[in-house]
């Protein structure tokens, strides 16, 4: 009925076009005779659209188009992808010393250490105090029609200042964009006002320095005065990126406070700081209560109509036999140390749902979780489906970054997440990063509209891009429209 309805109104309008076409152009020969010349209406000319992946869908104006320019994740001229967000060949053209770890998504390959070297530090804005909530305007959408989610992760590594962020939201709006994923944690630190973790070393150079501007006010405003929803954007179990280990300003970071918290290998050893993520433990009942601490603060504090959870999960199966864990793991009497493990990774996400519901009901709950079911329950202790099907979470965002046709197929791993699920809380999370990569030629903007395409026959909630400092790189801006 739906597709029936807009390509009706689509024959409409090209109708109505085809009119107006005709008596531009009678008008225009008429001139011609008094005036020697024809020039092209310009109201003809803007009315020609770029026909592709956004042009049918329900609320997208195809004239409001902007060809411009960015990755969850990402910006830099180094390059740093996580085991969760992105792909190892990224590149960004940013300051130098930037990096690019990013949500959850492919085993991470590492060609320098960002964290452990002070990012420039932007140029200071006027910083804006959290404010009351403010409700976004809704698009408009047909009675009896939910309205397909289009998200867009913004990382920590996206941006430099406050004018990168508003242009992003510019572009999310002229882009058929409703909700943003907006970083504001990555590995303990905090990337708004937080009266709980210090504030990211990246936005002023040093761990805890306050930076004079805050990105998540920033984002809030912009956003919500052009009808977008702001999801705040977590980083769960991460505690420490780097062998920089200098000690914060300011609010103590968990990593010196609490090295007890980290999750350990077989031995009860935890790693060395080194140029990859520093787990805690999920097992830690004193770190489950410092992470329930800061989604309260932060729910309390800011306009959010979501909170959006990453990276929750363990590093690996070999993860964690710290003490704590292991003394609870035995009182249990559990007989799997995986089921325990994947049971208390669960409990955290019910604690911070009833944490996110209770504050606000009508507040979202979505996990960014790993594109391969299977591996994700057996090998990271992650089951999202379980998530969603408890009522924990409201939406499922599996980050399924692989082509359609690929060894490791978009369509075969979509499905197994969908298997014995409601498909109307699943949103694709999708590799816009790859998109027109020389290391991904497999990954074309046929690629992007197939897989869309399947999200929508399929009946999912709608989709996610990662992420938008790669659609600056790859002009991805104009092709998504």
């Amino acid at each position: 009925m739906k597709s029936r309805t807009i390509f009706q109104r689509a024959e409409k309008i090209t109708a109505w076009i085809s009119f107006s076409c005709g008596l531009v152009g009678f008008t225009g020969a008429l001139l011609a005779l008094f005036v020697g010349t024809v020039t092209p209406p310009e109201a003809l000319r803007q009315l020609t659209v770029n026909p592709l992946i956004f042009s049918t869908t329900v609320g997208f104006n195809p004239v409001s188009q902007v060809s411009l320019a960015t990755d969850g994740e990402s910006l830099a001229l180094t390059k740093e992808i996580d085991v969760s967000h992105t792909s190892p060949t990224q590149v960004a053209q940013v300051p130098q010393n930037s990096v690019v770890p990013t949500g959850e998504a492919t085993p991470k390959v590492l060609a320098s250490n960002i964290e452990s070297t002070p990012a420039p530090a932007p140029t200071p804005t006027p910083s804006i105090a959290p404010t009351a909530p403010v409700s976004p305007t809704p698009s408009p959408t047909p009675a009896g029609e939910s309205r397909e989610e289009r998200a867009l992760w913004i990382s920590r590594f996206d941006y430099v200042g406050a004018s990168d962020l508003t242009r992003f939201v510019d572009l999310a709006i002229a882009s058929g964009i409703t909700t943003i994923y907006f970083q504001v944690r990555g590995t303990a630190d905090a990337y708004y006002r937080s009266n709980v973790e210090p504030w990211g070393a990246r936005l002023s150079g040093t761990l805890g320095k306050d930076p004079g501007w805050d990105p998540l006010a920033t984002v809030l405003s912009a956003a919500h005065a052009k009808g977008l929803e702001v999801h705040a954007w977590m980083n769960l179990y991460p505690m420490w990126f780097g062998t920089n280990t200098s000690p914060s300003v300011g609010i103590p970071h968990i990593y010196h406070e609490h090295p007890e918290w980290l999750a350990t290998d077989q031995n009860g050893t935890p790693p060395a700081p080194n140029a990859s993520y520093l787990w805690g433990s999920p097992g830690n009942p004193e770190l489950r209560a410092h992470l329930l601490a800061v989604v309260r603060d932060l729910i309390t504090n800011y306009a959010i109509e979501g909170v959006h959870l990453d990276f929750i999960r363990t590093a690996g199966i070999q993860f964690s036999h710290d003490q704590v864990s292991t003394a609870r793991f035995t009182a249990s009497g559990s007989s799997s140390f995986a089921d325990w493990q994947r049971g208390e990774i669960a409990e955290l996400v019910k604690e911070i749902s009833d944490i996110a519901h209770n504050a606000s009901p009508r507040r979202t709950l979505s996990a960014a979780v790993f594109g391969r079911y299977d591996v994700a329950k057996s090998t990271y202790y992650q089951d999202g489906k379980a998530w969603l099907t408890l009522g924990y979470l409201d939406r499922l965002v599996p980050m399924i970054y692989w082509s359609i046709d690929g060894s490791v197929s978009f369509t075969t791993e979509l499905n197994r997440y969908l298997q014995g699920i409601d498909a109307s809380g699943v949103i694709a999370g999708l590799a816009a990063y790859k998109y027109e990569d020389p290391n991904h030629p497999d990954y074309d903007l046929t690629e992007l509209s197939r897989q869309i395409a399947f999200t929508r026959e399929k009946k999912l909630a709608g989709f996610a891009l990662f992420s938008a400092r790669s659609l600056d790189i790859s002009n991805g801006w104009e092709r998504i429209q």
